[in-house]
């Protein structure tokens, strides 16, 4: 099974296009690189992954669906090149924000904040 399938996405940003039919699958169980120099789309291939742009045409599937759901994006880490961190809240307050976009609250929330910081 397919746990990713890009298919001939094309995207245009500031009246310049910077993917040109990018394809490629990765199966599940596979691990994969995603390399080049800068400017080669990299960033932008994966900001159409995430669901953050749409490209002008073809086709994303994450696990097998054209839209990435919800319970997808809680088997997914994305670290963006950007973090978009918001500078005046704390770590925990930086999860409990994020954690809301995902349908937690009380103590589920508190548990998975806490799990987390743990880790880092």
């Amino acid at each position: 099974m397919n746990v990713l399938e890009v298919k001939n996405i094309n995207k245009t940003l500031a009246k310049k296009q910077v993917l040109f039919d990018v394809s490629f699958d990765v199966k599940a169980g596979e691990i994969y690189g995603y390399l080049g120099p800068n400017g080669a789309g990299k960033t932008t291939t994966m900001k159409a992954i995430m669901g953050l742009i749409t490209p002008e045409s073809g086709e994303i599937k994450v696990f097998g669906k054209p839209d990435l759901t919800r319970d997808a994006k809680k088997q997914i880490g994305f670290m963006p090149e950007n973090t978009y961190l918001y500078k005046h809240l704390t770590g925990r307050e930086f999860l409990n924000f994020n954690g809301k976009f995902f349908d937690l609250s009380g103590a589920v929330l508190d548990s998975r904040v806490d799990e987390l910081l743990k880790k880092v």
